[in-house]
């Protein structure tokens, strides 16, 4: 052979290994991921909710759960003070073990406390120069529910009842609560104003402060001159209430916003709930009672999935393919109410794969959390063999 053919075999020879070498290392198509979603549905659920007025119940991570009756803006009677309260602790912020700084009684506060007194309101007794801490005073307002202690406290922190409903109505308007107002501390005017839904939600603002939620859970209180002051919300320490306020007056009825803890379905779990416009305030109290006792029948736990359960597949150009199957069995627990869809979210896919290689997780997203349970392969997905990456 001569050298120019050898010449012409070996320049072919590299010619070919580079084409070669370009078709074999050329990028692999991407894998195609298609999957199904699956939803289930919301179920009958069944509250003894009384027949007047309006109501509503919430949990803490599902969010709000039932409503009753028209949830409109009408006199909201003493759980006005759970604003009071946010109010206070938000311009004067006190801590856990914290007593805050002193608070000085003048006559103002004694005027306010026999104002009260003469129209039958509720009050805890004061004299001018008594000294009180502010934690002594969030007692007084939030355990026997004093008036005039609502007052002191929104005078000392905002310098006048006209500076408080200033800065609450706005703070109101910042939580974006639309059908509350405040024309006073105390909620004994007509003019302070709410709806079930969203005294739930000042109720849970309440409780995630640990300061206000450790007040609201206390029987009884020492409070300097009234001496020992029982708390009004006798459903406390019961049915695993934990708080929050009672509230009564001529125009507003019985009012209740109570937060309970509860383990259902092993599930630990803090309920709100409001009662508004009842006949008295006992009777919102008792009704209250009632919803309380019937929520354990109203959550399930739900299959959304079965271990091995195909959701999808993977396909690859050089028409290998495998199973999406669901890990395990996916549990979780829901309110009957509620309509769960459960949504694919595949990443991370490169042939090649095994089997039981996790390629991505089904999320279920309950109130304000998302439950997830991993999705993998029910059988390998080899990568491309060779004589495809060259031919195609």
């Amino acid at each position: 052979m001569g050298f120019r053919l050898k010449t012409w075999f070996l320049l072919f020879g590299v010619c070919l290994l580079l084409i070669g070498s370009y078709l074999y290392t050329r990028p692999i198509p991407q894998l195609t991921a298609s999957t199904v979603s699956f939803s289930s549905p919301a179920k009958p659920v069944s509250l003894p909710w009384p027949t007047y007025g309006q109501g509503a119940l919430a949990e803490k991570d599902f969010g709000l759960l039932a409503t009753h009756g028209e949830q409109k803006a009408v006199p909201m009677a003493s759980t006005a003070k759970i604003v009071t309260a946010l109010a206070v602790i938000k311009q004067k912020p006190l801590k856990t073990g914290e007593q805050g700084p002193i608070i000085t009684i003048d006559q103002v506060d004694v005027d306010s406390y026999n104002s009260y007194y003469s129209r039958g309101g509720a009050v805890a007794k004061v004299v001018a120069g008594e000294q009180i801490s502010q934690y002594q005073a969030l007692q007084a307002m939030l355990i026997p529910s004093a008036n005039n202690f609502a007052g002191t406290l929104a005078r000392w922190a905002f310098g006048s009842i006209e500076n408080y409903v200033q800065y609450a109505n706005q703070m109101l308007a910042d939580m974006k609560l639309k059908n509350t107002k405040v024309a006073d501390a105390s909620g004994f005017s007509p003019n302070s104003v709410s709806s079930a839904d969203e005294l739930v939600s000042l109720g849970k603002a309440l409780m995630e402060s640990p300061v206000l939620a450790e007040v609201v859970s206390q029987q009884t209180a020492e409070i300097a001159v009234a001496g020992k002051v029982n708390n009004i919300n006798w459903l406390l320490g019961s049915d695993g209430v934990v708080g929050i306020k009672t509230g009564s007056t001529d125009e507003a009825g019985g009012c209740f916003v109570f937060a309970a803890k509860r383990q259902i379905l092993g599930q630990d779990m803090t309920f709100i709930g409001a009662v508004m416009a009842a006949p008295n305030r006992n009777q919102a109290i008792s009704d209250s009672r009632a919803v309380l006792r019937s929520l354990e029948a109203n959550f399930e736990q739900r299959i959304i999935t079965k271990k091995g359960q195909v959701v999808g597949g993977l396909s690859a150009a050089w028409d290998a393919s495998a199973d999406i199957v669901v890990a395990d069995d996916f549990k979780v627990v829901a309110w009957k109410g509620a309509s769960l869809d459960a949504k694919n979210q595949i990443n991370g896919i490169k042939a090649p794969m095994s089997a039981g290689s996790t390629v991505g997780q089904m999320k279920v997203t309950l109130g304000i959390n998302d439950v997830t349970t991993p999705l993998i392969l029910k059988n390998s997905l080899e990568s491309p063999p060779w004589h495809w990456r060259l031919l195609r």
